[in-house]
């Protein structure tokens, strides 16, 4: 097994072609700073990565809901069921760079943005469908 941390993307993805190379049964589990880095490394056969940014956005949606009156398991399963969702139905397409990914991720956003509106109005700060 190899754990790779490297802050420079370029260098974990070309980390994982070598090991990928030179032991192709090797267990990778690497660090990737964001969407982009993690949908990389799953292009290139990593399947167990750790995306930086997630835990603190978690935490901060789940502290927001909570502040809402959200209970908060509730709130931190939403954000978890909904990162994961997000993340498989927005793969990058074949060619597609990071500004094609960022722009479909905005849109998601407003998406999200609409329907936590929606959902907060209607429910009085605690959405009907997160039970």
């Amino acid at each position: 097994m190899i754990v790779i941390t490297s802050d420079n993307p370029e260098e974990v993805i070309g980390i994982v072609h070598l090991c990928k190379a030179n032991f192709p049964n090797l267990h990778i589990i690497a660090r990737a700073r964001g969407r982009f880095e993690a949908h990389q490394l799953r292009e290139n056969g990593v399947t167990d990565f750790c995306r930086e940014t997630f835990v603190s956005a978690l935490e901060m949606g789940e502290r927001t809901l909570i502040n809402l009156g959200v209970h908060p398991h509730q709130a931190k399963q939403h954000f978890r069921r909904l990162d994961v969702r997000i993340f498989k139905e927005n793969s990058p397409k074949a060619g597609e760079g990071e500004i094609g990914q960022a722009t479909r991720i905005k849109e998601v956003r407003r998406e999200l943005e609409e329907l936590f509106e929606i959902e907060i109005t209607q429910g009085r700060g605690q959405p009907k469908s997160w039970d």
